[in-house]
């Protein structure tokens, strides 16, 4: 490893200790948070579909009425999309839910359009905004909150292997 990578590494790694130290404790949960976006799109006129699917084995076993607890509860999404520009993605979340009890509810359904910044060849970073507008049941999401919108935004370094642009180490 040169000096100059050691040292980007040392201040990788410090800028992270230092964001994670200053960093309040999260006091959210989203039952149906699904991933972290990266900041890609698909391409134009490409539809593109996905399933994702998460458990609860061990959870809370009460809430406030009407929520449900999620003690062992499966979640899941049916998530559309469409690329509409190089820089533009619209999509979808169809929710579904098995509950304790094995019964089956919608969960909800939440809208989205993904924005990210086009790559550039000496990109370190790729870069992008993820806006979303949810109508949830009240048994999935209290009452003051099951309409909401909301922005994701996202910051990722792309893997060599998922960059055709990046030369890859052997």
């Amino acid at each position: 490893m040169t000096r100059l990578a050691r040292t980007r590494l040392c201040q990788t790694l410090l800028g992270a200790a230092v964001v994670v130290a200053l960093s309040p404790p999260a006091q959210a949960l989203d039952r149906f948070e699904i991933q972290v976006y990266d900041g890609s799109a698909d391409p134009p006129g490409t539809p593109g579909i996905e399933l994702h699917a998460n458990t609860v084995p061990v959870g809370l076993r009460t809430s406030v009425p009407p929520e449900l607890p999620p003690n062992h509860q499966t979640h899941l999404t049916l998530e559309p999309s469409l690329g509409l520009t190089p820089w533009w993605e619209i999509g979808g979340y169809l929710q579904s839910t098995i509950r304790a009890d094995g019964g089956l509810d919608f969960a909800g359904v939440k809208l989205r359009s993904k924005f990210v910044r086009p790559s550039l060849a000496f990109d370190r970073f790729r870069l992008g905004v993820n806006l979303e507008v949810s109508a949830i049941p009240a048994a999935y999401e209290r009452a003051q909150r099951r309409r909401r919108r909301g922005a994701d935004p996202g910051l990722e370094s792309p893997r060599r292997e998922d960059d055709p642009r990046l030369p890859v180490k052997r």
